[in-house]
């Protein structure tokens, strides 16, 4: 590859390291333009030997040896490794992987050998940190550094899996090490899901012991993780990656039968939550370890052209919301049931259902209540029940308007408190023509206020009495507090739309958004973009008592 080949991508970097919620303020990302300079320099360095017998130096003038070689590497090109560890691996670009590769490699060689003071002089431990600190420092720095240097060598045009499988086992073993020292259980499925899951796809993938792999595989299917916040974000993505994988090691255990029971379910699934899994991971799934255009599954599904024509309607966006509210288990991991009077709550069994029902009731009487408006008006007037269903379909769906793009617009990112001091405010139109209920309404105008600026302007539309409003939204937000977990793991906003047309009754909600998915996706001021998955970008929104928007008032 030639130096000239490196160029300056569109798209922003986003930063992700496993186990932070909440990034620190000082972890940024190099200027692009930096870290191509160091990628060039590394296209040399990594043909020539590797530096030997350098005397090292600390920030005091101390002899702290002959300095290790990785250390050596991210002195002379430290925005490439800084890059390398910071940046999410589905945004590294193609023309620079091999560089983040090596830069990663020793990244992990520098921190498992080098000495502390050496370390400390390179900011991978930092002053104040001594002892159990800088140990777990160590410990912390090192895994991220292998999960990701496996996740992409796991990548198709890398594909070693073997290697991948190498750093797993470190990092497997390096983490029940950590659990040891603090004094909590060393089972990884139960401890730390993510990190068992990128080892056993790195085993599977191997080919080096089907045997372990299909006792692996089968146990992330059948036994259900007591990690309540991960089950929630990634449960489903852990199932379905195990039965992909598993069904591929039985045909290579000669189980056939088994492994076209599995490839069933998964030409189901896939077709009936066909964006539930993102487009990269599974162009890697259906690319690698199985030739695509014999893979049982994909052929079934019908190749590229069903990959590529893969798209959100109402029915697949509410399938994502099938996971049961007292516990957070989701399918396909368990079997979710409705609840019967609502129609829009999911529950795993009738104790969680029994459990939650303190902090349901109010909203399950609320929706039950608009649900009878709407069948009762059917019988004289089939247009406006038409509309009132669309209605409450659409306010609770999946939508990117009621819950990306509040969390752009109320800048959440920057300040997650402004969840409870503002609000988003979106009016709507309905457009009863549109064949998918997501775009049978749009957003014509939208905006942020800060609450107590526009109380009399919310009052008003909700037809509350003066000052209710406060008493109002505490106790909406005290509902969603309450409730098992959520305050822990989400991060709360108020979401109010309506409409100038007859028929939509006007709805404030409080929702939540994972603080690991608000710490992990960067700032988009772009979110009118957004609003509407067909139309214009809604307009700002001006209220009777002329408050202006506060979306950039921090």
């Amino acid at each position: 590859m030639s130096s000239a080949s490196l160029a300056k991508p569109s798209h922003t970097f986003r930063i992700y390291l496993d186990g932070l919620d909440r990034l620190p303020e000082h972890l940024k990302i190099s200027d692009y333009s930096l870290i191509e300079a160091d990628a060039r320099a590394a296209l040399d360095a990594m043909k020539k030997p590797v530096p030997k017998n350098i005397q090292g130096r600390s920030d005091k003038g101390q002899d702290i040896g002959i300095l290790h070689p990785g250390v050596v590497y991210i002195t002379t090109h430290k925005h490439l490794f800084n890059f390398a560890y910071l940046c999410q691996t589905d945004d590294v670009p193609t023309e620079i992987l091999p560089q983040v590769i090596w830069a990663l490699e020793w990244n992990v060689l520098a921190l498992v050998e080098a000495p502390v003071e050496q370390l400390r002089s390179i900011g991978h431990i930092l002053p104040h940190q001594h002892g159990e600190v800088a140990r777990f420092a160590r410990y912390f720095m090192t895994l991220n550094s292998r999960r990701k240097l496996s996740a992409h060598i796991l990548k198709p045009e890398v594909d070693r899996p073997i290697e991948a499988l190498r750093h797993m086992r470190a990092a497997i073993q390096a983490d029940g090490e950590q659990a040891t020292r603090i004094g909590k259980p060393t089972d990884t499925w139960q401890g730390n899901p993510g990190l068992h899951i990128d080892y056993v796809v790195a085993l599977a993938r191997s080919r080096t012991d089907d045997a372990e792999a299909k006792v692996a595989l089968s146990r992330i299917i059948n036994e259900p993780l007591k990690n309540s916040q991960f089950a929630s974000s990634h449960g489903a993505y852990s199932n379905v990656a195990a039965r992909f994988y598993l069904a591929r090691v039985l045909r290579r255990l000669g189980d056939i039968e088994e492994a076209q029971k599995l490839e069933s379910w998964l030409v189901t699934w896939f077709k009936k939550n066909p964006m539930k899994i993102v487009g990269k991971t599974l162009r890697m799934w259906f690319s690698t370890d199985c030739d695509p255009s014999t893979d049982p599954v994909y052929t079934r599904l019908g190749g590229d052209e069903w990959l590529k024509g893969r798209t959100t309607t109402f029915k697949t966006a509410q399938r994502q919301t099938r996971t049961c509210r007292q516990c957070s288990a989701s399918e396909p991991s368990i079997t979710v049931f409705q609840c019967s009077r609502c129609k829009y709550i999911f529950y795993c069994s009738p104790e969680c259902q029994r459990a939650h029902w303190p902090y349901h009731k109010e909203m399950c009487k609320e929706r039950a209540e608009s649900l009878k408006k709407v069948a009762e008006q059917r019988k004289v007037d089939p247009k406006a029940a038409k509309r009132g269903e669309d209605w409450i379909k659409w306010r609770d769906s999946n939508h990117p308007a009621n819950n990306v793009c509040p969390m752009h617009a109320l800048g959440l990112k920057r300040d997650p408190s402004r969840g409870a001091t503002h609000i988003f405010v979106k009016m709507v139109e309905h457009v009863p023509s549109a064949e998918d209920v997501l775009n049978r309404f749009v957003v014509v105008q939208a905006g942020v206020f800060k609450i107590s600026d526009v109380q009399p302007d919310i009052e008003g539309i909700l037809g509350l009495n003066k000052n209710e409003l406060p008493e109002f939204m505490a106790e909406i937000s005290a509902e969603f507090d309450a409730g098992p977990g959520k305050h822990n793991d989400r991060v709360g906003f108020f979401d109010l739309m309506f409409s100038l047309q007859p028929g939509v009754q006007a709805y404030i909600g409080y929702m939540g958004i994972a603080k690991t998915r608000l710490a992990h996706v960067p700032y988009d001021p772009d979110w009118r973009a957004m609003m509407n998955k067909k139309g214009d970008p809604p307009e700002p929104i001006m209220f009777v008592s002329g408050k202006k928007d506060a979306e950039h008032d921090f």
